[in-house]
C-alpha cells in the first residue's frame, strides 16, 4: 500500500517536471520574439532581422528565422543549424508547437512581423522534458526517501518503545494475578511458598529462626450464609490490611484461599512469635464495620518454627496447618506444632491421596448390616458401611479414614460414591423380591450442602428407587455445625419422602427444641449407652428416656450394639422398635447379606439367631 502511494505520488512529480520545462521553454521563445518585435517597431525589419540571424547565433539553445509567405528561411541556414529539423518545423501549420525529432525535443512559436508579411519563427531544442524531469524527481525522491527513512525510524522507534512498555505491563500484571490473590492481593502459597525457601535459605547461613503461622476464622462460614459472600470478601479484604499494617515491612502476610491466612515471620523466634500473635489478637478485637454493619472477628492460629518443626518449606507450611486445625478442634487461640500429636501426618497425606482414587480403582465396598423390626420380628432394613479393600494394606476400616477424609475434603467424592452404590444395590435387591430399606451416613459437609436433596433425586430416579427406601442418617455433631442450613436440607430430603435419622443420639448437643422442629423419622440410640445398660444404671436410664422421648414425639426408635439375648430382652422390655448388632449380624458383604436373607437356619458365616427372623414381605 506504502509503495503504491509512493509509486504515485513519482508520477505525479515527473508529470509536473516535465509540463514545467515545456512552459519555461516556451517563456524563453515568447521572450526573444517580443525582444525581436520591439526592435523591429521603428526600424527596417530585414535589417534587424539581417543583422540578428547574420551573426549566427544561438542563444541558450534558441534560434530565430524569417520566413517568406511561400514558407522558404528569408536567409541561409548556417552549417552548424542544418541538424536542426527547421524544414520539418517550417512546414508544420501551427504557429505555435513542440515535437520529438531525433530524441531531442523542439518547442517553437511564430509571430508575423509589422509592416510585412514575413513571419519570424523562434526555435529552441531542449532535453526530453520527461527524462529530464526524472532527472529532477531521482534528486527530489533521494532526499524524500531520506526524509522518510528518518521519520520511519523515529516512528519505529516509538512504536516500538510502546510495545515494550505494554509487553513489560502485561508481562508484570500477568506474574502479579499468578503469585497474588485476587480479592486481598495479598500473596498467594505459590508466592508464600518461594519466600519461605528463600528465607530459610538465609536463615539457613546466619542460623536463625523462621516461624510461619497459619491463621483461619472462626464461623466465617456464618458470614457467608447470614450476611452473603459479598460482605464475606469485604470482610476478607479488611482483615488483609489490618494484618499487613500489624507486621514489620520484612515479613510477609498471605492469603491461602477461603478464610486462611499466612503470616512469615523471617526473624522470629517462639518468644517474638507469640508478641506477634497478641498483637493480631488485639487487631482482632476491634470491630469490623462493613456496609454498616459491625461484626466480631476470632481466630485459631497455628505455628510451625524452622528449624526446630521442619527444615522444608512445603513441609513447615503442612506443619503449621496441622497445628492450626487443632486449635480450632480443642477450642484454643493458638498451638505450636507438636510432632509427637502428628506421628502419622506423611502417611496420612498418602492414604488420603489413595482414597481419592480409591473408587475409580473398584478399591472401595459397602457392607450390609440388618436391622430387626421388634414388633414384626422381620428384616427392617440394611445400614450401608464402608470397607476399604487397599491393595497394600488389605481391609480397612471407615474409623481409620472418615475422619482425615472430612478433614481434607475427600468426603465429597466419597459420599456421592456410597450414595449411588447404595441405590443401585436396592435396586438390584428390588428385582430379586428383597425390597429393603437402606441406610447411608452423611457427614457433616455434605448435609450442609444445599445441592444435596437435587442430587439424591438424581441418584433414585437414575436407578428407579422409591425415596422412602433410603434412609439417610445425620449424627448430631453435623446438625450443629449449622443447625439452620441442616434443617433447611433435611426439610427438603423429607418432602422428598426420603427417610432422616439422628445417629449416635446421646453424644452430642441435640436439644428437645431442635429435635421437635427437625423433620426426623428416627432416633439412633448410640452403641455405647446400649452395650453399658446392663451394666451401668446410668446408661441403663439414658437409654429408657431416650425411647420415651422419641415415643412422646412419634419418632422411631433404633438401637445399635445389640450384641446378646440379655440386652435384646431389655430392649423388648423397654418397648425399642429397631435393633441391630452382632447378636443377629455382624456387617456383610453384598453376597452374605443376600444368603442371610435367604436362610432358614444360621449361615455358615455363624449368625445367631438367623432362623427367627422372617424374611420382609414385598
Amino acid at each position: 500500500m506504502a509503495l503504491a502511494a509512493f509509486g504515485y505520488v513519482a508520477y505525479e512529480m515527473a508529470g509536473d517536471s516535465a509540463v514545467d520545462a515545456v512552459q519555461a521553454t516556451l517563456a524563453d521563445s515568447s521572450k526573444l520574439s517580443s525582444e525581436l518585435l520591439r526592435q523591429l517597431r521603428d526600424t527596417d525589419p530585414a535589417s534587424v532581422v539581417g543583422k540578428v540571424l547574420g551573426s549566427d547565433v544561438s542563444h541558450d539553445g534558441q534560434i530565430a528565422i524569417l520566413v517568406k509567405p511561400d514558407g522558404r528561411p528569408a536567409h541561409v541556414i548556417p552549417a552548424s543549424l542544418q541538424a536542426w529539423p527547421i524544414g520539418q518545423i517550417l512546414a508544420q501549420a501551427q504557429p505555435t508547437g513542440n515535437a520529438l525529432y531525433e530524441g531531442r525535443h523542439y518547442v517553437w512559436s511564430s509571430t508575423v512581423l509589422p509592416k510585412t508579411s514575413d513571419r519570424l519563427f523562434t526555435i529552441a531544442r531542449v532535453e526530453d522534458p520527461v527524462r529530464s524531469g526524472l532527472s529532477r524527481l531521482a534528486s527530489r525522491l533521494f532526499v524524500t526517501g531520506i526524509i522518510i527513512m528518518w521519520v520511519a525510524v523515529w516512528v519505529a522507534l516509538i512504536m516500538a518503545t510502546m510495545v515494550s512498555r505494554r509487553l513489560n505491563a502485561q508481562t508484570s500484571a500477568l506474574q502479579h494475578q499468578a503469585t497474588h490473590d485476587s480479592l486481598t492481593d495479598l500473596p498467594n502459597r505459590a508466592l508464600l511458598q518461594t519466600r519461605l525457601a528463600e528465607t530459610i535459605l538465609a536463615a539457613d547461613d546466619k542460623r536463625r529462626s523462621v516461624s510461619l503461622v497459619m491463621m483461619d476464622l472462626d464461623r466465617f462460614k456464618e458470614v457467608n450464609d447470614t450476611l452473603g459472600h459479598q460482605v464475606g470478601d469485604l470482610l476478607l479484604k479488611a482483615l488483609g490490611e489490618r494484618l499487613a499494617k500489624a507486621l514489620w515491612d520484612i515479613d510477609t502476610v498471605a492469603r491461602l484461599g477461603g478464610d486462611e491466612f499466612a503470616l512469615l515471620l523471617p526473624l522470629a523466634d517462639s518468644s517474638h512469635t507469640m508478641q506477634v500473635i497478641d498483637k493480631v489478637l488485639k487487631v482482632l478485637a476491634e470491630p469490623f464495620v462493613i456496609d454498616g454493619m459491625t461484626l466480631d472477628v476470632e481466630g485459631s492460629f497455628g505455628i510451625a518454627v524452622y528449624p526446630d518443626d521442619s527444615k522444608n518449606a512445603v513441609e513447615l507450611i503442612s506443619h503449621a496447618e496441622v497445628a492450626m486445625y487443632q486449635a480450632k478442634q480443642q477450642g484454643e487461640r493458638y498451638v505450636r506444632y507438636d510432632r509427637g500429636q502428628d506421628p502419622n501426618s506423611v502417611q496420612r497425606l498418602i492414604r488420603m491421596t489413595d482414597l481419592r482414587h480409591a473408587g475409580t480403582r473398584n478399591e472401595l465396598a459397602l457392607f450390609y448390616q440388618p436391622k430387626i423390626d421388634l414388633r414384626t420380628q422381620r428384616l427392617a432394613g440394611a445400614e450401608a458401611l464402608i470397607r476399604w479393600r487397599h491393595p497394600r494394606h488389605g481391609m480397612v476400616m471407615p474409623d481409620t479414614f472418615i475422619a482425615d477424609a472430612e478433614k481434607t475434603g475427600v468426603i465429597k467424592p466419597l459420599s456421592d460414591w456410597v450414595l449411588n452404590e447404595a441405590v443401585r444395590q436396592c435396586a438390584e435387591w428390588n428385582a430379586m423380591g428383597m425390597p429393603l430399606t437402606v441406610a447411608i451416613n452423611m457427614s457433616a459437609r455434605v448435609i450442609q450442602d444445599l445441592q444435596l436433596p437435587e442430587h439424591v433425586a438424581a441418584v433414585l430416579a437414575q436407578h428407579g428407587v422409591r425415596a422412602e427406601q433410603l434412609d439417610i442418617e445425620i449424627t448430631e455433631t453435623a446438625i450443629m455445625s449449622d443447625p439452620q442450613r441442616a434443617a433447611q436440607v433435611m426439610t427438603a430430603l423429607d418432602v422428598m419422602g426420603v427417610r432422616l435419622s439422628i445417629d449416635d443420639f446421646g453424644t452430642g448437643y441435640t436439644s428437645l427444641a431442635q429435635l421437635k422442629r427437625l423433620p426426623v423419622d428416627e432416633v439412633k440410640i448410640d452403641r455405647s449407652f446400649v452395650m453399658n445398660m446392663l451394666r451401668d444404671a446410668n446408661d441403663a436410664m439414658i437409654v429408657h428416656s431416650i425411647i420415651d422421648l422419641a415415643h412422646n414425639m412419634s419418632r422411631t426408635v433404633v438401637a445399635e450394639g445389640v450384641e446378646s439375648k440379655k440386652i435384646l430382652d431389655a430392649l423388648v422390655a423397654l418397648n425399642c422398635d429397631v435393633v441391630q448388632g452382632y447378636f443377629f449380624s455382624k456387617p456383610l458383604s453384598v453376597a452374605d447379606f443376600q444368603f442371610w436373607f435367604n436362610a432358614a437356619s444360621p449361615s455358615p458365616a455363624g449368625l445367631p439367631a438367623a432362623s427367627r427372623i422372617a424374611r420382609p414381605s414385598a
